[in-house]
């Protein structure tokens, strides 16, 4: 099993998490391997990523000069050497979704934790769940999406999911959205499960509003990128 995780200006929080993740997934007594992918930090996130990786065997570091999630993200799935791959943030990962989730991987190709269906626990501060709720409305709306969440945890099957991340065009934030709807659209075996979900770190409302021309510009990306599939 891989784990992979993007890491950007985490130095406050990644000595702490990583830790913990650590001692979580050695908990399930499941060969794994966590692929770190810093990319285009400007604190020490790199320098105390390296120090936790030479100390723990089970980290592999990767490192992109260019800040961007969603090419970080599609980095680390490429080397990855699991058959299951599992996508954690760093402020936000669950151990129990992922012995959840690799259970129902004999069924399903992909497994997505939902903040939005029934039964999750979204803790954080309105704002976020109103824009979480509102965009993937949209999705419904815009693309056909049949799910209620496409950001944030999951865990699937690598072989079938590599194609479809290597066909990806988007980056930022909607690489998640993108590799979602391509596996509905070739209609892989999908499951949400719900999860519960609280603020790690004060929330960047600032960061937020500067994200918005480049969401704009990967959704325009990704209609056209879907506009020849199936739907």
């Amino acid at each position: 099993m891989s784990v992979v995780v993007p890491i950007h200006n985490e130095a406050d929080i990644l000595e702490e998490n990583l830790g913990r993740m650590l001692d979580g997934l050695r908990k399930l007594e499941r060969p794994f391997e966590l692929v770190l992918c810093e990319n285009g930090s400007v604190d020490d996130t790199m320098s105390r990523a390296a120090v936790m990786a030479a100390r723990h065997q089970e980290i592999h570091l990767e490192r992109l000069e260019r800040a961007d999630y969603g090419r970080a993200l599609s980095h680390a799935i490429e080397r990855a050497s699991g058959d299951v791959v599992v996508i954690f943030n760093i402020e936000f990962w669950s151990v129990e979704f992922v012995d959840e989730a690799v259970r129902h991987l004999d069924e399903y190709d992909l497994v997505l934790g939902s903040k939005r269906m029934a039964g999750s626990n979204d803790q954080r501060p309105a704002l976020r769940r109103i824009i979480t709720w509102g965009f993937n409305s949209f999705l419904n709306w815009r693309f056909g999406f049949r799910g209620t969440d496409t950001h944030g945890l999951k865990a699937f099957r690598r072989r079938p999911l590599l194609e479809i991340a290597r066909a990806c065009v988007t980056e930022q934030w909607i690489f998640d959205t993108e590799l979602v709807l391509r596996a509905e659209r070739k209609e892989l075996r999908i499951l949400e499960v719900p999860v519960t979900v609280s603020e790690m770190r004060p929330p960047s409302y600032w960061a937020i509003v500067r994200r918005i021309p480049r969401t704009f510009y990967n959704i325009h990306k990704l209609a056209s990128a879907l506009r020849r599939l199936p739907r």
